[in-house]
């Protein structure tokens, strides 16, 4: 049943698009599907060959492709990746490799060199892994992944495993105390994969910004087996408040969909020119509390006409947004200001037409039967919302 678990559908994705366009970051590493999944295959065999190999692997690297890559090649390789939090202090990681017996952490000399961080008993570099690989090594794999069939190649690099065993574990900050872990199955993330692309029904001309780093569960599922499963291209950036590289990125890669917090939204608001986000047709905001005010002038970021036939939106009555609830802006700048105000409290069908401004829609399957949605306000210049 190796065919239900997140690497061995990689390996399927990557197959059906090896010439397509799979990840890039800002350093300027830009991977194609098929050389991406040459990489993880090669630090699958890499981890698998560890001398002391254990069933939870560590991973402290940023949102890049490095980072997509060890966290591919670990899964492919039939052990856990557990994406350590390195904002959250020495201690709390060492709680985290405590509880998950880590004993090999798979890192990056530059990325600790950037971040201050000391090395840690346990630690093996990619830089290392990639120099030990010999050139002949990498034109066999090449080989390998260009003839052989999905299923071959399954067989060859991914272990016998069930989709209902762990994929990763998930630590809490540890604000509250010593950090807590939520174990993941393959089957977890998989169904939510699905439900997420139920919703958007995105194509493999779609970009995902990659933002939020892997230890986050938003950026494990969503900005990284997300875009790798359903099979569309993603461009990361490991630091979700750099609001001027961020619309850089989703300049150049013509970006369509991002997953962030309202806080990080916020400062891109403040700094990011509207034709950087010409393309972005979906942006996913949430994992802390909503508040208004964030979004409450989005008329400054987004498109000028709608990308969207119809918005289906969920049957609520408009009062405050629990917290945690997942915002989705749809379309921004969409100016109709002859439309007079809308109150959404029943399930609606919305035209372009008739868009005022910025729609936010929550998730109709995790809220409670009073929670908001949003009211749309039509004003002199654009949208405004409020609650």
């Amino acid at each position: 049943m190796s065919s239900q678990t997140l690497g061995a559908r990689f390996i399927r994705t990557a197959k059906r698009q090896l010439a397509s366009f799979c990840m890039a970051d800002s350093t300027g590493r830009e991977l194609t599907f098929g050389r991406a999944l040459v990489g993880s295959l090669l630090l699958s065999r890499a981890i698998r060959r560890l001398p002391e190999p254990s069933r939870y692997v560590g991973l402290l690297l940023p949102a890049s492709v490095g980072g997509a890559l060890a966290n591919i090649g670990t899964s492919i390789a039939g052990c856990i990746p557990v994406n350590l939090n390195f904002t959250a202090g020495h201690d709390a990681m060492a709680a985290a490799i405590e509880r998950c017996g880590i004993r090999t952490i798979v890192t990056s000399k530059t990325f600790l060199a950037k971040a201050g961080i000391e090395t840690m008993a346990g630690m093996i570099f990619l830089e290392d892994m990639l120099a030990s690989t010999s050139a002949t090594q990498k034109a066999l794999m090449l080989a390998a992944v260009r003839l052989f069939p999905a299923s071959l190649l399954e067989r060859l690099f991914c272990p016998p495993a069930d989709p209902h065993e762990i994929a990763t574990v998930i630590f809490s900050s540890g604000s509250t105390g010593v950090p807590k872990g939520v174990m993941l199955t393959h089957h977890n993330i998989l169904e939510n994969i699905a439900s997420v692309n139920d919703a958007f029904a995105l194509t493999p001309a779609d970009v995902m910004v990659g933002v939020l780093p892997f230890f986050h569960s938003f950026g494990f599922t969503g900005t990284l087996w997300f875009p790798m499963i359903t099979g569309f291209g993603v461009a990361y950036h490991p630091n979700p408040t750099d609001a001027k590289t961020i619309g850089d990125l989703a300049e150049k890669y013509k970006g369509t969909l991002i997953i962030s917090t309202p806080t990080f939204c916020a400062g891109y608001i403040r700094k990011i020119r509207p034709e950087q986000f010409a393309h972005l047709r979906y942006a996913i905001v949430g994992a802390e509390k909503l508040v208004p005010s964030p979004m409450s002038r989005p008329s400054v970021v987004g498109v000028d006409r709608p990308r969207l036939e119809r918005i289906s939106m969920p049957s609520y009555p408009a009062k405050v947004s629990p917290p945690g609830a997942l915002m989705v802006i749809v379309a921004p700048k969409l100016l109709y200001d002859a439309l007079p105000p809308m109150e959404l409290t029943a399930p609606t069908e919305i035209t372009p037409a008739q868009l005022a401004g910025v729609l936010l829609a929550t998730s109709a399957r995790s809220l409670p039967a009073d929670a908001t949605i949003a009211r749309v306000t039509p004003c002199a210049s654009a949208a405004e919302i409020t609650c």
